[in-house]
């Protein structure tokens, strides 16, 4: 397993952000939040080009459809997002909202 971003886990989680809270208190080196945190300050020119990150289960199913729909299994799982939050949102400017409830772009 790619254990990478060890250190990055280890920071998110001495963060102690409400988001661990939706995640068992803690992510692991395999999640997303850590792995792009790596990325991000050990690849930066690489950081800087992508236009957007996928699982790999997101990624075939966009390849063999075009479709850019998530899997809300991983985007949950995998990416800490807030997916019951986010099904309690009554409309789109709520929806917007949704940083609120989940890392801030300080963490970014």
């Amino acid at each position: 397993m790619d254990h990478r971003a060890v250190n990055q886990a280890e920071r998110i989680n001495s963060s102690k952000s409400p988001v661990l809270e939706y995640c068992g208190g803690a992510v692991s080196p395999e999640m997303q939040p850590p792995k792009l945190l790596w990325v991000k300050e050990n690849l930066p020119e690489s950081w800087s080009m992508a236009s957007r990150w996928m699982d790999l289960s997101d990624w075939l199913s966009y390849r063999a459809t075009g479709d850019d729909t998530r899997s809300l299994c991983t985007t949950v799982c995998k990416w800490t997002y807030l997916g019951h939050a986010h099904m309690q949102q009554t409309n789109e400017n709520d929806s917007r909202d949704m940083e609120a409830l989940g890392w801030d772009d300080d963490f970014w």
